[in-house]
């Protein structure tokens, strides 16, 4: 319909901008009821529409007409029948600007009688009217009035005790969205009133407000202005006592269920609450004080996180059997505890000095100990190892090569503490586990190779050392070298003289090998005994291991290799001569020789310019004779050779 005079009620007017699409709910069964009589209905509900009354800005009812009209338009988008879903969908695009639609979809999500694909395309469709038309110079903004009826009804009793989990997620995004506008200047009620429900005795109510305030908080964590982040460490000065005290008190009854074998519920309950309560302390303490360290709550608890990490590892083993959700809440936990430290450490380092101590002998014992990796998982590990990384990574805890331009006190104890626990035993043992127990190919890499080797080679750009386990081994490795130099060089190189010559092995002996080979090759810049390098070049066509570790000398990258047959080219350049000589001629051949093949050509690619006449004839030959080769050989091996001619 057209705007025009007679229109009496503002969702009675289409909108003549285009909109984007909704976001659909969850499809069910047609509703027969709702199709059925569509054409019928139709005209109807244009005469509600042109017969209801404008209400007035402070009108607080809502016409009945109008929300039967908008619920019935909503339960025809949930529909999987085109023929209706359309319609509706676009009908409630066009309700988008027009006042008072907003207010139907609070009323029409607040009620628990409505079917739950209708409340939830309610929600959805009020989160992404938030994101288009809250902000005051938005086109066709809402109004100053809706905005405060909304505000106010957004925290009643039904939102704070919705059943369904799903919705009650969205509601809290929805709410949180909101107050990253208007909190504290437009809604200065909303915390204390989340406050109050917080201590409310209902667990339902408990629960949805601590989920409505973490999504506050971590929007409200967002904001970098510095009159935000002001507001923000008042804020946390406010509330953090209070969460903290609600987070042991769920924290101690979870394990003391899990350790007395309570109902699966019991448990469930109040592990959710607590990983609520740490997901909020997590955000106030990194982003909610200028100095942690300075904090009494602060610092109380940061003091317990590695002993209710090394708890609930304890009690995580209970779990098994248990059920899968219950399992992966509690690992949930534990990654939360870790992610406070590494968020400490990033932010606050001199805050994070009195814990330099007990997360370095947390990380030693569960990630180089039997004992300890017994209980641990590879989500945790990697986090661990972070943490490490961190710790020797830090710039503060390093001295600087004259003490008098040491500026902060606490530097010096950073590093006594970090020393006293990284012995050179305790170093050596950790490198060595490093290359014999990290670094070491499992089952799933050489399957990833086999499957997509471009994306096994590329799974170590950008930051995946935070994420993926052989990146972020890599990653400690290399700074725990570059840190204990002088102790770890000669080890690596004991490392590299243990290995069994060449020769036809099983697969776990190559991985073996290949793990040491990886580490030389990170290590390769400080380590410059190029004997132990020339004695292991020779290349079994029997290896099934990833040919970039076995065939690129050794088993570096293409930087390092190029390092090396840069300062050591009258010993490499045979050696590369020697190897592109014991290639079998150009024929059918399974895939790893190909893979050898390519690997070896790639080599030569690389070192091209420092070759010269050792092997521009021999690369002339093969030019000219795999033109004759069949088309197995010819998808690896031409794309080497052309790349080495190009170089």
């Amino acid at each position: 319909m057209k705007r025009t005079r007679e229109c009496k009620h503002p969702l009675a007017c289409d909108a003549s901008s285009t909109r984007a699409p909704l976001t659909r709910a969850p499809k069910t069964a047609p509703d027969a009821s709702a199709a059925s009589g569509e054409a019928s209905e139709e005209a109807s509900h244009e005469r509600l529409f042109t017969l209801a009354p404008r209400p007035s800005p402070c009108k607080t009812t809502m016409d009945p007409n109008i929300y039967a009209l908008v619920l019935d338009t909503l339960n025809r988008a949930t529909s999987q029948d085109p023929e209706v879903l359309k319609p509706a969908e676009k009908k409630l695009q066009e309700w988008e600007i027009e006042p008072g639609f907003y207010s139907v979809l609070l009323d029409v999500l607040s009620n628990h009688s409505i079917d739950i694909n209708v409340r939830w395309l309610a929600v959805m469709c009020f989160k992404n009217g938030v994101d288009r038309y809250w902000r005051k110079n938005a086109p066709h903004a809402i109004t100053e009035e809706e905005k405060q009826k909304l505000r106010q009804g957004l925290l009643n009793s039904n939102i704070l005790s919705e059943p369904v989990t799903q919705i009650a997620t969205q509601q809290a995004v929805l709410i949180s969205k909101i107050a990253r506008f208007d909190c504290p200047m437009f809604w200065p009620n909303l915390v204390p009133e989340l406050i109050g429900a917080l201590k409310a005795p209902q667990p339902l109510v408990q629960h949805r407000s601590l989920l409505i305030f973490h999504h506050v908080v971590k929007a409200l964590a967002s904001k970098r202005l510095a009159a935000d982040r002001r507001m923000f460490q008042e804020l946390t000065q406010s509330v953090y006592a209070f969460i903290l005290n609600l987070w042991h008190e769920n924290t101690e009854q979870f394990l003391r269920h899990i350790q007395e074998g309570a109902a699966t519920e019991v448990i469930t309950e109040h592990l959710e609450k607590a990983l609520l309560c740490l997901r909020i302390l997590r955000k106030l303490t990194v982003f909610g004080f200028r100095k942690a360290h300075e904090s009494q709550d602060a610092v109380a608890f940061l003091n317990v996180v590695f002993d209710r990490a090394k708890t609930s590892l304890e009690c995580r083993k209970l779990l098994k059997g248990r059920g899968i959700y219950l399992l992966e809440l509690c690992e949930k936990f534990i990654i939360h505890l870790t992610k406070v430290a590494l968020g400490v450490l990033s932010l606050h380092p001199f805050s994070f000095v009195p814990l330099i101590r007990p997360a370095l002998e947390f990380t030693l014992y569960f990630c180089f100990t039997e004992q300890g990796m017994a209980l641990t998982y590879e989500r945790f590990t990697i986090q661990c190892l972070n943490i490490l990384k961190g710790i020797l990574q830090c710039v503060e805890y390093k001295l600087p090569k004259e003490m008098d331009q040491v500026k902060e006190p606490l530097t010096i104890e950073a590093h006594q503490l970090k020393m006293s626990v990284l012995t050179d035993d305790a170093v050596v043992l950790v490198c060595r586990r490093l290359v014999s127990h990290y670094c070491r190919l499992c089952g799933d890499d050489l399957a990833l190779w086999d499957a997509e080797p471009e994306s096994f080679a590329n799974d170590e750009a950008g930051e995946s050392w935070k994420y993926s386990k052989r990146p972020c081994t890599e990653a400690v490795f290399m700074e725990l070298f570059h840190g204990f130099r002088p102790l770890l060089a000669p080890c690596v190189v004991r490392m590299l003289g243990e290995l069994p010559p060449p020769a036809p092995a099983p697969l776990d002996q190559l991985r073996d090998k290949d793990a040491v080979y990886a580490a030389v090759g990170l290590a390769a810049f400080d380590l410059y005994d190029e004997s132990a390098l020339i004695a292991t070049d020779v290349i079994d066509h029997t290896y099934s291991v990833p040919s970039y570790s076995c065939c690129n000398l050794p088993a570096c990258t293409e930087a390092v290799f190029m390092e090396l047959f840069h300062g050591f080219r009258p010993l490499l350049a045979p050696c590369v001569v020697r190897m592109l000589g014991e290639l079998p001629p150009p024929a059918p051949a399974p895939l790893d020789q190909l893979r050898d093949k390519d690997a070896v050509y790639a080599a030569v690619g690389l070192a091209a310019f420092d070759l010269y006449d050792e092997v521009c004839c021999a690369i002339v030959v093969m030019l000219q004779t795999i033109s004759g080769a069949s088309s197995s050989d010819t998808p690896i091996a031409t794309s080497s050779i052309e790349r080495s001619c190009s170089d």
